[in-house]
């Protein structure tokens, strides 16, 4: 479908490095929020612009999949409406971002084709690079552009998460970044997200930590393992299938060093508070260490680095070590991988060679899918 519709929008990443880029060329910004952007797309605006370019089947599919209405099975039947929608899209579904970027392109190109700004929109996030004596007349201008799309925008304010505007040197957030004078760095809600998520790490560990029997160590080991690797995925990131993914990926842009270094201290002190002389024993005897967003912001930016994570891999390695303590184990190791190669499309679960199926404890498998769906949600919605 999308070679139907030449639609040009980048990645939040890409428009990000733009940005850095083009801020300095002005000197205020004016960010757009759309008001219930979603829900309140028009089919009978959104339905033409498809069905001039799409097949019939394309075009029939899309139309049932946002005309059925969505009702949550927790909703008592007879209050349910089930009427044919003809306003909104579902945001769950895959098409929903695309089938936005159809319904704005004449917005997207009519403000892109003016030299005298620099516009950006991710989803229904706007942002506008500007001078100050063209703030008033762009923002009438946008709001009169997305009124004719039976779109409201929220109207402009001091909330900079809101519709707002003001001078570049002061400061501006956008897609989760904050930025001002010569520092990159990232909004304070995202990085709370993040302490939030680590914290929560420690947490579940200390409680099935408290949960096993003393005499139980096989069980305490695995324990501590499960939360270096899921640590380790949350600083360093991970790579699937040739893609990056984490929290430390998608703010790779950052050149606050020091935020890094207040981020790592906090680990430090959370390992602290959670680990005992035991645990700390098992860690250095296993060569597990605990790695650091100040280093792994340089891999990340790598094409290819041994420090960022691979789940599919470390997976492996760890259920082989279990299987044997031999010193083939990276021979065993590099077959293995070869099987997963050839079965890295099942979402579901990867098969495990005959040889080792039976002698080991496939719990140790970590999922690369629900790896990556934890880290999303480090940075979603930023």
């Amino acid at each position: 479908m999308k070679k139907d519709f030449p639609i040009y929008n980048t990645s939040a990443k890409s428009k990000i490095i733009d940005i850095k880029n083009n801020r300095h060329h002005y000197d205020s910004y004016i960010k757009i929020d759309i008001e219930n952007f979603f829900p309140t797309i028009d089919h009978k605006k959104l339905l033409p612009l498809i069905k001039t370019k799409a097949s019939e089947e394309v075009f029939n599919l899309i139309k049932l999949a946002i005309t059925q209405p969505t009702i949550s099975i927790d909703t008592p039947k007879n209050e349910r409406d089930i009427r044919i929608s003809n306003i909104g899209i579902p945001q769950g579904l895959p098409i929903s971002s695309f089938l936005s970027d159809i319904f704005l392109q004449k917005i997207d190109q009519k403000f892109e084709k003016n030299s005298k700004i620099k516009y950006y929109r991710f989803v229904d996030d706007i942002l506008i690079l500007c001078k100050t004596l063209d703030i008033d007349t762009l923002i009438e201008n946008i709001e009169s552009s997305f009124l004719d799309l039976d779109l409201k925008v929220h109207k402009q304010s001091t909330n900079k998460d809101k519709s707002s505007h003001g001078d570049i040197a002061d400061g501006f957030q956008y897609l989760g970044y904050n930025f001002t004078a010569n520092i990159v760095s990232v909004r304070q809600s995202s990085v709370q997200k993040l302490y939030s998520n680590i914290n929560k790490l420690f947490i579940v560990y200390g409680y099935r930590k408290n949960k096993i029997k003393k005499e139980d160590g096989a069980k305490k080991k695995d324990l501590i393992e499960n939360l270096i690797y899921s640590l380790n995925e949350k600083i360093a990131g991970a790579k699937y299938d040739d893609k990056k993914y984490g929290w430390i990926n998608y703010f790779s842009e950052i050149n606050n060093q020091t935020l890094l270094f207040k981020i790592d201290s906090h680990v430090k002190r959370m390992a602290s508070k959670y680990f005992d002389n035991n645990d700390l024993e098992f860690l250095t005897s296993n060569n597990l260490r605990i790695k650091k967003f100040s280093k792994a912001i340089f891999e990340i930016r790598k094409k290819d680095s041994n420090y960022v994570e691979k789940p599919d891999i470390s997976s492996l390695k760890r259920m082989l070590k279990n299987f044997s303590k031999e010193e083939n184990v990276e021979k065993k190791t590099n077959k293995g991988l070869e099987k997963i190669e050839k079965l890295k499309s099942q979402s579901n679960s990867i098969q495990l060679p005959k040889e080792v199926s039976k002698k080991i404890n496939t719990s140790d498998f970590r999922n690369p899918e629900k790896t990556i769906a934890s880290l999303r949600s480090d940075v979603e919605p930023y």
